[in-house]
């Protein structure tokens, strides 16, 4: 395996205003949820993006469109 720590982007998403608002699934939780369980396996959070209030029926999502791929 290589030395090199893996980078992560992490993509948090609610449908509606009222969840981005909510406490038990909201954005923040998610995101986390997410950093304790890359920091537990040793990877790194290199940005993490989040689209609050947006509806998983197209990808039409700014921070989602935002997310590129490299290597």
């Amino acid at each position: 395996m290589n030395d090199k720590m893996k980078k992560f982007v992490i993509y948090a998403r609610v449908s509606t205003e009222e969840q981005a608002a909510g406490d038990f699934s909201s954005i923040d939780v998610q995101i986390e949820r997410c950093k304790y369980q890359l920091m537990a396996s040793g990877h790194e959070v290199a940005w993490i993006a989040k689209d609050e209030g947006y509806s998983a029926k197209d990808l039409r999502r700014p921070a989602l469109q935002s997310i590129r791929v490299t290597s």
